[in-house]
């Protein structure tokens, strides 16, 4: 499990000076202890929230657009799955990067569901349009390289992230509700 998440962290802000994930740590703290102050612990760390997801937003825009080294010509495929059908053929290491695509917008699903609760339909299209943005920039700055799997796998976590909050949220509210009646 330590080795799955170091590999996370290295591949998902691989590309951002320490300097950079230092000054975001200490931003986030510094806004949750004046949120706090602000509005007391509760409605301070619901906002927090909010907070996370923006810097978190900021961090993987910057990780797969802004820091990432230009190719000499922007690189793109349009051509929807077609990296299950490369893996088939051999391509093995497709597959771990379809996982991080996923496991890179979970967080982003779980926040927008705690913060919104509105449903997974518009976490599903907040979610995309980020990935879309990403992939735009990608396209247009020459960093990285565009597809529309990245904006399936970063939708469906996305989606995962939403439902994980959603079934912590329920499982949370019965243990709730159950110490109450007891």
């Amino acid at each position: 499990m330590e080795k799955a998440l170091e590999v996370y962290c290295a591949l998902s802000f691989g590309y951002l000076p320490e300097s950079v994930l230092i000054a975001s740590f200490l931003l986030l703290c510094l806004g949750i202890i004046l949120l706090v102050m602000s509005f007391g612990i509760k409605r301070g760390l619901c906002d927090s929230l909010g907070l996370i997801l923006v810097i978190y937003v900021v961090l993987l825009y910057c990780s797969t657009v802004f820091y990432r080294p230009p190719y000499v010509e922007s690189q793109y495929n349009l051509i929807p799955l077609w990296s299950y059908v490369a893996i088939i053929e051999g391509k093995k290491e497709l597959l771990s990067e379809n996982l991080l695509n996923i496991a890179v917008f979970i967080p982003i699903g779980f926040l927008l569901g705690a913060i919104l609760r509105k449903g997974w339909l518009i976490t599903l299209y907040m979610g995309a349009s980020l990935s879309v943005g990403i992939e735009l920039l990608q396209f247009i700055l020459g960093r990285g390289f565009s597809e529309v799997d990245d904006v399936i796998h970063n939708s469906l976590g996305c989606v995962l992230g939403y439902g994980l909050c959603m079934v912590l949220f329920k499982s949370f509210l019965k243990k709730e509700n159950y110490m109450r009646r007891n």
